[in-house]
């Protein structure tokens, strides 16, 4: 008999969490248009609160979708994977407004570290949405 090994799937762990913190995110432009510590260089640069409320609900939307799409079976792998490039969209528009913007302003340590922790979320999402483990 084939002894069947219980796996843990981490990809599917990560685009929860992801989906969570985007989900988070995009009810927090809602609650104060100014952002969070991560999205207040972008939401700050946008300054238009109708637009600002239309980027917090396609980001809440999407974490949303990817947060609930590992737990339901028979999810359209599209809508995962749109939700998945929205994402990636969205974190680069957060490095470009929240880390490059602020260059000068900035401990050239805080800066590194800040684009660190940004590239890591970013290369979390990518990997657990857009290009889903390397398949």
């Amino acid at each position: 008999m084939a002894e069947s090994k219980a796996s843990f799937n981490f990809a599917s762990v990560t685009k929860f969490i992801v989906g969570i913190l985007l989900l988070f995110m995009g009810i927090a432009g809602f609650i104060n248009t100014r952002g969070t510590g991560f999205t207040h260089g972008l939401f700050k640069f946008l300054d238009e609160d109708a637009f600002i409320y239309i980027v917090s609900g396609v980001v809440a939307v999407a974490g949303l979708v990817l947060a609930c799409e590992p737990f339901i079976k028979g999810f359209p792998a599209q809508i995962g994977t749109v939700s998945g490039i929205v994402a990636v969209v969205f974190w680069v528009l957060v490095i470009v407004f929240k880390d490059i913007t602020t260059l000068g302003d900035v401990e050239f340590v805080d800066f590194v570290q800040n684009v660190i922790v940004d590239l890591l979320i970013f290369f979390a999402i990518l990997q657990s949405t857009v290009l889903k483990s390397g398949k």
